[in-house]
């Protein structure tokens, strides 16, 4: 390193300021490759994972309010108020089948897709029995309706079996993206 101790300061410095600058530009282009690496999982995860994830916790809920509103109708003693449950379950099901729908047009696993599918099925065999509850009330029959609540109880935990399977799926898919990431 002779030859370096024989230059003057002036240049001692910019072959310094140069290789500082060069070790800048390497880590500051390795951060922001990195950085962009990060962004796709980020990304990933979100559009992959976490959207419907929201989707399907949103489809979760509308099932509930379903069910909730049709055990509702059953406790209320106003028409009134029995026709408003019926109304808001047609607003529950509608919002249940777009939240739904959103969600398997991202599914990319077989067994989930699978299920999703099995979920739908059961659920629309459970809705003609949810209606025909509501109506019962709604004519005043609650001894009926009670009797016919019983029976799809068992349909409705079906339902919310699934559901609940994929919401764990769905939150361990997530997880392992995260982990891979």
């Amino acid at each position: 390193m002779q030859w370096f101790g024989n230059l003057g300061i002036g240049r001692k410095l910019a072959i310094g300021f140069g290789a500082l600058g060069l070790l800048i530009v390497g880590v500051g282009g390795l951060g922001m490759r990195t950085a962009q690496q990060i962004n796709g999982v980020v990304e990933e995860i979100h559009q992959g994972h976490a959207v419907p994830a929201l989707q399907l916790k949103e489809a979760n809920i509308q099932l509930l309010r379903i069910s909730r509103a049709v055990r509702n109708a059953i406790l209320d003693d106003d028409l009134a108020a029995m026709q408003k449950r019926a109304a808001d379950i047609v607003v529950y099901d509608s919002t249940f089948r777009a939240e739904f729908a959103a969600y398997r047009a991202k599914i990319v696993n077989t067994e989930q897709q699978q299920m999703a599918t099995a979920l739908l099925t059961r659920y629309e065999e459970l809705r003609p029995a949810q209606d025909a509850i509501v109506q019962l009330t709604i004519a005043g029959n609650n001894t009926e309706a009670k009797v016919r609540l019983s029976a799809a109880r068992a349909q409705n935990d079906t339902v919310d079996a699934l559901m609940d399977t994929l919401i764990t799926a769905k939150m361990v898919f997530m997880q392992t993206a995260a982990d891979a990431g």
